[in-house]
This record gives structure tokens, C-alpha cells and sequence, in this order.
């Protein structure tokens, strides 16, 4: 039991409390989160619950994911209630956004029916080198895993269309058109949708993740490149090139556009264990990172530059690496070479942030290259991996961030643009081989060897 004496406070006031908890050792291995919650007792009043205040419900519990790797969590309470005046005492407010009204659902005439094919036979399928052929697939642009359907969602930019394959037979499952260009996506998995950004038309489309039919879409405006997912806020953020701002959806609905305070925002990660976005602005050099204050979303976050002292830094995207709380971000220098920078988050303050690394991995070529990769970054939370996918090489190189150094260098055939790991089913790493029109899949048993093989040179 944690006990604070918090003093007097006026009416209607707020007071934050976190504390640094030591996990047991003897924890159940099938624990995900801890929930906590207090109760404030005061002077002629009855027992008040803290409320979590990420959250739009009152008085609910402060529920952390625990990540076995870290030794510690810290929750934070939030108690925002009217302690005792002479006055009566008034009703609490919700310290964020009301939950929107729910959309309603588009009858199907709205939107094109699913191509459906039959359910492949089940069994784990090698692709050749040079990847699967995927008929109809169009300049892939970036892909998912789902754990739970052990599937792989493509997003297919030259035919418009979201493409669902059978994880292990590599067949398609389900086809369906999206909007004009469709690029980013991210999965819920808990809520069973699939987010799809499309460059050209704007807009954002909801699938459902079983059968890809639609459920909501929403207009963001032109450009989007990057997508992120917090789980935990039921929010996704879309970082949106052309206007230099950011799109953040919770429940389905647009909350906030933001400006990412850089030029380009390109690529955007998603910092699970803070409740974070990082975007990354690939046209200004920088990264900021944008957080939620209980009450609205805001952009005054860090800024990160990576690269610091080299000449013309052009950052692309990251990824964050929950096991060691590390966040990767991929950039190409004046020279044509290009690195990962890694991070180290704090495991308290969520601002607190240390580079501590600098990465060489393979080409994915110029800048100004129309054919530029820098967008396929992974990473693996069990195996605490990296993946990063050199698209001028026709490899992904490997790095173990615990010693943030490159291990393996393996190919993956022409042109990964987009990876996806699966850490759960097949223990795979998926590309999108975005000129060639492929579907490439490499087993991570494969990269284990690789890194067994090295440990003597």
C-alpha cells in the first residue's frame, strides 16, 4: 500500500500522484497489466476513487501493461474531485473529450462488395527468393500482422485495394477496394479493425478485420505516409506530408489535427509504454513527440534530431522496441549512407529521452530518389530485434537492441518497402516488394542462425 498525504487543496482542483512499483518475480507469467487505484479520504466527506486519467471514464482504475523484461512500471492516479467547501459540493467533470457519438454503420450499397476466396490449406509456406506472386497486387505499399487471424494485410497503391493473405499458405483470403492510393495502416486488434490512410483521396477507412467490409470513413485530408496505433487510448494518429500536420482518431472519430512542428512529417511511431506518438518530419530534420494531457492532445512534446553533428540529415520513419523501452529512427545522410539512431526511454518520465546509439545498416538510395525506400522499419517485442529493410540492397538488416549493433544481413528480395513481424504463429518477418509486385517472408529462425553463426567472428 502506497499512502500520500496530499495537504489541503482547493475546490475543483487536480492533483497527479505516481509512484515507481517493483514487479514480483513470482508474477503469473499469463499477467499483462496491473491495475491500480486509491481512494482519498478528507474531512466530512466520504471515501473518493482515483480515476485514470487516460481514460474517459471517471473513477476508473489505472490499468498499466506489463512488459516482463522491465523490472518496474509507473502508474500514475489522478484525482480531480471537489474536496469540502461550505458550498454544496459541485458535480466532477470528465478531465477529457466526451466519448463521440457513435457513427452509423454505411449500408453496403455504399462501398464495392469483398472478393472472397476460399480458406487456404493450412500449413507454413516458404516464398521463393525473389518472393510471392500475388495476383492483382498493385506497388505495394505497406503491410500488418494479425496475431489473431494470422493473416497479412497489404495495402496495394497501384490497384486501390486492401488485400488480406493466409499467414502460412500465403493465399488470398479477402480483396477489397479502398480509397484513392492507399498507403499506411494500422491494426486493433482487440477491436478487430484495420485502419487504411489513403494518400490521394484524403481519407481514412475502417475495416472490420474478418471480413473487410467497411465500417466508417473519415476525411483527414491529402498526403498521408505514416500511421500509428495506441491501443491503450483507442487512438491512431496519421502523419500527413503535404500539410505538415497530424491526424489523431479515437473511437472512430477525428479529435485533433496537429501540427507536427517540423517540415514533412513522414513517417510516425507509436510509444506504448507512455501513451506516445513520435512523428517523424523528414523534410526539417527532426522528431517531436506528441502526448495527451488528460484533457486535449498536444504537440509541445520533445523534439529529437537525429544524426547530430552530420551533414544534411533526412530522417524517415521509426519504430519503437517495447522490451528495452528503445526508439529507432531511420535516416540517410548527404553521403548516401544510412543509419538507425537509437533511444533509451526512461521508465518513469516519459520525456526523458537518450541517444545511445548511432547504426549503420544497408542503402534504400537518395533522398530525392523517386524510388527511396526508408519506410520499412520493425520491430520484434519478443526477440527484441530490429528489422530494417535496405530496398537498393534487396536485404533487411538485423539489429539486437540490446547491444544496438547489426548481426545479420540477410536478403529479402527485390525492393522491401514495408515489413511486418509475426512473433506469435509462424515467427516471420514479412515485406512488401513494392516494384516487383511481391510478397516476400523470411523465418526468424532463419535470423536466430544467422546471429548463432556470427557469435564466433
Amino acid at each position: 500500500m502506497v499512502v500520500v498525504d496530499i495537504g489541503e487543496i482547493p475546490g475543483n482542483s487536480a492533483v497527479q500522484i505516481s509512484f515507481l512499483a517493483q514487479v514480483s518475480s513470482s508474477l503469473a507469467a499469463a499477467v499483462s497489466e496491473i491495475s491500480n487505484q486509491g481512494m482519498v479520504s478528507s474531512d466530512g466527506e466520504i471515501d473518493i476513487p482515483t480515476d485514470n486519467p487516460e481514460t474517459p471514464v471517471l473513477d476508473d482504475p489505472t490499468e498499466s501493461p506489463l512488459v516482463f523484461d522491465a523490472n518496474y512500471y509507473a502508474p500514475q492516479i489522478f484525482l480531480q474531485k471537489p474536496l469540502p467547501t461550505p458550498t454544496p459540493t459541485a458535480t466532477a467533470t470528465p478531465t477529457m473529450t466526451p466519448t463521440p457519438t457513435e457513427t452509423p454503420t454505411p449500408t453496403p450499397t455504399d462501398f464495392p462488395t469483398a472478393t472472397v476466396t476460399p480458406t487456404p490449406v493450412v500449413g507454413d509456406v516458404a516464398c521463393p527468393a525473389d518472393g510471392c506472386n500475388v495476383t492483382g497486387l498493385a506497388h505495394p505499399k505497406q503491410l500488418a500482422y494479425h496475431s489473431g487471424q494470422n493473416a497479412v494485410y497489404i495495402t496495394s497503391n497501384g490497384s486501390d485495394e486492401l488485400f488480406k493473405l493466409d499467414a502460412d499458405s500465403n493465399e488470398v483470403l479477402v480483396r477489397v477496394p479502398t480509397g484513392d492510393g492507399p498507403w499506411p495502416l494500422v491494426i486493433d486488434e482487440a477491436r478487430n479493425r484495420i485502419y487504411v490512410a489513403n494518400y490521394t483521396s484524403g481519407d481514412v477507412w475502417i475495416y472490420d478485420a474478418t471480413t473487410l467490409q467497411v465500417i466508417h470513413t473519415i476525411t483527414i485530408g491529402s498526403g498521408a505516409t505514416g500511421m500509428a496505433f495506441l491501443p491503450a487510448l483507442d487512438a491512431v494518429a496519421v502523419a500527413i506530408h503535404s500539410s505538415g500536420n497530424v491526424a489523431i482518431i479515437q473511437n472512430m472519430t477525428l479529435v485533433d489535427t496537429l501540427s507536427s512542428t517540423g517540415g514533412g512529417p513522414f513517417g510516425i511511431t507509436a510509444v506504448t509504454d507512455h501513451n506516445l506518438f513520435v512523428v517523424v518530419n523528414r523534410d526539417s530534420g527532426n522528431a517531436r513527440v506528441l502526448y495527451h494531457d488528460a484533457t486535449r492532445w498536444r504537440n509541445d512534446g520533445p523534439s529529437i534530431t537525429p544524426g547530430p553533428g552530420m551533414d544534411r540529415v533526412v530522417p524517415f520513419t521509426a519504430v519503437y522496441q517495447s522490451t528495452g523501452r528503445r526508439l529507432y529512427i531511420q535516416y540517410v545522410v548527404a553521403d548516401g549512407r544510412w543509419f538507425v539512431d537509437a533511444y533509451r526511454m526512461s521508465d518513469v518520465d516519459r520525456f526523458y529521452i537518450t541517444r545511445e546509439a548511432q547504426i549503420q545498416v544497408g542503402n534504400s538510395g537518395a533522398s530525392s530518389d523517386a524510388q527511396v525506400g526508408g519506410m520499412g522499419i520493425a520491430a520484434n517485442a519478443v526477440t527484441s530485434r530490429v528489422f530494417v529493410a535496405n530496398n537498393f540492397d534487396g536485404t533487411v538488416s538485423i539489429i539486437n537492441s540490446e547491444t544496438n549493433r547489426v548481426f545479420a544481413t540477410l536478403p529479402m528480395g527485390t525492393d522491401p518497402f514495408g515489413l511486418a513481424v509475426d512473433t506469435v504463429h509462424s515467427q516471420c518477418l514479412f515485406a512488401a516488394l513494392r516494384n516487383v509486385n511481391r510478397f516476400a517472408k523470411l523465418t526468424l529462425l532463419a535470423a536466430a542462425a544467422a546471429e548463432d553463426g556470427g557469435k564466433g567472428g
